[in-house]
């Protein structure tokens, strides 16, 4: 497009083509990572179904819940439309290839990026729906729940590559990076991958938690039982060690079960988190470091 306009001298000797080229980017990356996105779906929904009760609801509720293919076009228009709205907000009044360009580039994002956040948002209400239901839950075997843990990961890790595509064609003003409010620009983009992660788990954490309290509750109340029972036979001078060794397996169950962990992501999902939110700020330090070395 630079090239027809006769600007391709100027996009090159002041790199703002970088900036021209994040819409196709991030529109192919989208692409890119959409297959494995929506595999780890299905992934969640087949752990899911084992744990269900009656299977015939799984069924009636996994399809009614398909989407409509007309909201599908509803979603990617009004995406468009807001690509459009930006892409003109930034034009110069000059008519371009180039302007031509980043108009259809960004309608093409954003229709994209709004058809994603559409099915993502309806995915997530079918997993919140499916878990509303009567489940088999047993609150040592976390394994039924841990892909949504890896779909949790994959979210937050999906954002850290867009956000690092991103940095890496934006321009950089070496004058204003020891400024402390262009930092804290970033902030937000670091904090965001973590809250996506757990957010994402949370209508699983509070079944895993309603178990787990659950089944306390009635530990409990059957050691409570045990204990003055036990109390009142020493009382009588009568003994009775079946009672006493039941409580005190009683006492190493209810240690266990209050061990028992209610989010469903392991020590290496966190580290790969941790890492994954490092990316982004070393890509800027490079990019900061090669804009240096240019000067």
């Amino acid at each position: 497009a630079a090239l027809l306009d006769g600007d391709l001298i100027k996009y090159t000797q002041n790199f703002s083509w970088r900036g021209l080229l994040i819409p196709p980017t991030i529109f192919i990356y989208i692409l890119l990572i959409a297959p494995f996105m929506a595999k780890l779906d299905r992934q969640v929904l087949d752990s899911l179904q084992t744990i269900f009760i009656d299977q015939s609801v799984y069924l009636d509720i996994v399809s009614s819940s398909a989407i409509k293919p007309i909201n599908e076009l509803f979603a990617i228009g009004i995406g468009c439309i807001i690509g459009i709205i930006i892409a003109f907000s930034s034009i110069e009044d000059v008519i371009s290839w180039v302007s031509f360009y980043w108009l259809i580039t960004n309608m093409l994002l954003f229709g994209l990026l709004s058809w994603t956040i559409f099915v993502s948002i309806k995915g997530t209400g079918l997993i919140s729906t499916l878990l509303k239901q009567p489940l088999n839950v047993d609150p040592f075997n976390t394994t039924p729940f841990q892909t949504i843990g890896r779909q949790s990961l994959m979210i937050a890790i999906a954002f850290i590559g867009g956000i690092t595509i991103s940095l890496m064609f934006i321009g950089i003003d070496l004058l204003k990076v020891n400024q402390i409010e262009q930092w804290l620009v970033y902030i937000p983009f670091a904090i965001i991958p973590i809250v996506l992660f757990f957010l994402n788990m949370l209508p699983t954490h509070k079944v895993l938690a309603d178990a787990k309290n659950h089944e306390l509750a009635v530990l409990r109340n059957q050691l409570h039982k045990s204990c003055r029972k036990l109390l009142k036979i020493m009382e009588e001078d009568e003994l009775e060690s079946n009672l006493a060794d039941n409580i005190c397996a009683l006492s190493i169950y209810e240690k266990q079960l209050s061990e028992t962990p209610t989010w469903p992501y392991n020590t290496g999902m966190l580290r790969t988190l941790f890492f994954s939110v490092l990316i982004p700020v070393g890509t800027l330090l490079g990019r900061i470091l090669i804009e240096a070395l240019r000067y």
